[in-house]
Order: C-alpha cells, then structure tokens, then sequence
C-alpha cells in the first residue's frame, strides 16, 4: 500500500476539506496511510473528524508584495499577490515542503490548491495529481486565459507580461533546488501525472476548458435533518454568510412570508433573534441537504459551488450573492447556463426584481430540472474512477 499526502495550501473555507472526506476515507479503506497538510490544521481536524489521519501544518509567506494587482484578472496575478513575488521566499517555501516530503515520504501528492506543494514535487518519485474546483486548477493554456466576469480588463499583452513575472521568479527559486523549471504557468498544474476536477463541465469556473477529467460531487453528508417553517407557499433555503446587506435580505424574506430556513455561517445571535419569524427560522450550516433541497422551491447562496450544485442536482435554481471572486465566477458558470440569477452584496435593491423572477419565472426551474435530470446517475462511479486514477503507478 501507499502513503499519501493531501495537500491544501491556498484559499479558504471548507470547501478545499469537506468535498475530499469521501474520498481520503476510501483510501484509508483500502489500506494506504493518509497524511493531510493543511493550511488551517484545526478546520482541517474539523472536515476529517474520525478519520485515523496524520496531521501537518503547510509552510505559509508572511512576506506578500506590497503592491498587488487589484482587481485580480488572471490566475498569474493571484498567485503573484500571494506569496510569489519573491524568489528567496518561494524558495524558502519549497525547502520546507521537501522538508515534509522527507519527514511522511509519500508516494502521491493529491494537492488542492497547493502550487509549492506541486514545485516541491518536481522532478521526484512521487506521483502527483492536481485535484480540486476549477478555479484552483486553471487550463492548460499560454497564457491562462482572464477570468471570465473581468476579461475585459485585460490584454493578451498584459497576460503575457504578468505570467512571465510570476514564472520568471518560480523558476528562479526552483533553480535554487537544482529542480525542474517551468516552460509555462500552466505547467505548474498540469505537468503533474492527473488532473481531477471536482466539479460539473457546466459550472467550471473556466469555461472553455476543454477537455478534462470532470468527477462531479462527492454524495451528500449526513448532516442534521431539519424541519422548514411550517406555512404555504413556496419554500426558501439560504446558506449565507454574513454580508452589509443581509439585514435587507432577511427583511425581505419576512415580508415574503414564504416558508423559509437560513443556515447563516458567522451571523450574530441578535440578528437571529432580531430577524426569527413564524415563517422564518435559523439552524447551524451543517444540514442534510438530501432531503431538505427537493422540498425547497429554490435556494439563496453566496455562490459557494457545493451547496449550489446541490441544489441544482435536485432541479432548484439558485439565486446567488457572491462575495468574492471564486464565487463570482462560479456565478457566472451558473447564469450562463440559465439555472439561476446573480445579485451583487451591494445592491440590495434588486434582491426582491431578481428573487421575484426567480419565484415567477419557469424558465430557471426548468433548466434546474433538465441539469438534474441529466446527472440524475451520473456519479455511481465517480469513487471508483477517481481512485483508479490516483492508484495507477507514475508514468
């Protein structure tokens, strides 16, 4: 059997943790050692409760450029405005997970979201596969395309010239190990021996990608079974986080009178008590969403992509509140493809027009309901392929 090192090292929230339990727990299953290296070793402790896994903390920068790109509109200027804009430092970061790498000796690196992971790994023994939502795993182009909602910010000259900065100085810091260097950005993700998407094509958050290995959701955790408001009408979940304008959503909600739960992440406990109705209540984000979804008419998220996917796999469309760029774009996937509608956190004057269409309109619904039709036995197995792959000696 193998040791395996999971890997999370960029970005935050659960949603680089919890969509991999299933997968890390089938592993252990069949007889390999997991080791997890995570950015935040106790949410990580959180995602994997029960699980016999050995934890490490990831070598974090402290040193971010002092001028960064704002707003970011390709994957190169993130990167830059995180940590690789200095070479020692980068460097530095790479000894440290070679470091690591001696002290678990892995046979595969499953990285989400861990570009010094993938650079530790270069030119090793170890069997490397990039996994994780499409915004953490870019296309192989030259150069990587913009992101989408901000293309029109940019110029294939400047996406050439921000690219070959942030490669210049990776490069730099991989010749300091004497290890491989990049020809392209690219290369970082997809000179690896797999790539796996945990996603759907439609709601990439490229969407011209090409080909690709897309393995869709992992099934739902049994979370808590919750019971909606009682009352007619049609029936509402929300899955948000706070924001400057959730008081006027929340109002809006009570006016409605609908049926309607709020999971909130972070809300304080007066709002709740403020805003808690006959037809409006509050529960902790950890809900079943199995049974709940298909008894909802549709849902209110801030674009994270698991929840909405969930949604979406039991034809409700999705009215989406997106606070920052991973949710933006997955946003846009959605709209794109009619299954839902999109507000900005700060214009709450058009959360009643777009949550109107959304409760009057058929057009969403039945785009919802075709999507779910069509994944409807699309992930018996997903489990099977994706350990198939990761199993399959290094070429």
């Amino acid at each position: 059997m193998s040791t395996v090192l999971f890997a999370w090292e960029l970005g935050g929230g659960m949603g680089h943790l919890l969509p991999h339990r299933e997968l890390l727990s089938a592993l252990l299953k069949k007889g390999h050692t997991v080791h997890v290296a995570s950015r935040d070793v106790g949410r990580a402790g959180v995602a994997f409760e029960g699980l016999p896994l050995h934890y490490w903390p990831v070598p974090l920068t402290l040193d971010l450029p002092k001028s960064v790109y704002q707003p970011t509109v390709s994957f190169a200027q993130i990167l830059h405005n995180v940590g690789f804009a200095n070479v020692s430092d980068v460097a530095l970061r790479i000894a440290a997970w070679r470091n690591l790498f001696a002290a678990v000796h892995p046979d595969i690196l499953l990285a989400d979201y861990s570009p010094t992971a993938l650079l530790a790994a270069r030119g090793s023994q170890i069997k490397t596969v990039s996994i994780g939502l499409g915004f953490c795993l870019p296309p192989n182009r030259r150069p990587i395309p913009p992101f989408t909602t901000l293309a029109h910010l940019s110029t294939i000259e400047q996406l050439m010239h921000d690219e070959s900065k942030v490669t210049t100085t990776i490069n730099e810091a991989l010749e300091k190990h004497a290890l491989p260097k990049l020809n392209c950005l690219a290369d970082l993700f997809h000179q690896t021996d797999a790539q796996l998407l945990t996603m759907l094509p439609e709601l990439d958050h490229y969407p011209d990608r090409g080909p690709a290995e897309y393995c869709g959701l992992p099934p739902e955790r049994a979370g808590k079974q919750v019971l909606l408001p009682p009352g007619t009408g049609r029936r509402i979940y929300a899955y948000l986080k706070p924001f400057p304008a959730i008081e006027s959503l929340l109002n809006l909600l009570n006016q409605l009178a609908f049926p309607t739960m709020v999971a909130c992440d972070g809300l304080s406990n007066d709002l709740r008590q403020k805003h808690a109705s006959a037809t409006l209540s509050f529960v902790d984000a950890d809900v079943d969403l199995t049974k709940l979804a298909p008894e909802c008419y549709l849902a209110i998220t801030n674009a994270n992509p698991t929840t909405s996917a969930r949604f979406l796999l039991a034809g409700r469309p999705v009215l989406m509140i997106p606070l920052q760029l991973e949710q933006e774009l997955f946003a846009h996937a959605v709209s794109r493809q009619g299954l839902g509608t999109t507000v900005r956190p700060n214009e709450p004057q058009h959360f009643f027009p777009q949550l109107a269409s959304l409760l009057n309109d058929q057009v969403c619904h039945d785009a919802a309901m075709k999507f779910a039709a069509k994944y409807a036995n699309a992930t018996h197995n997903r489990l099977e392929r994706m350990i198939a792959i990761i199993e399959q000696p290094k070429s």
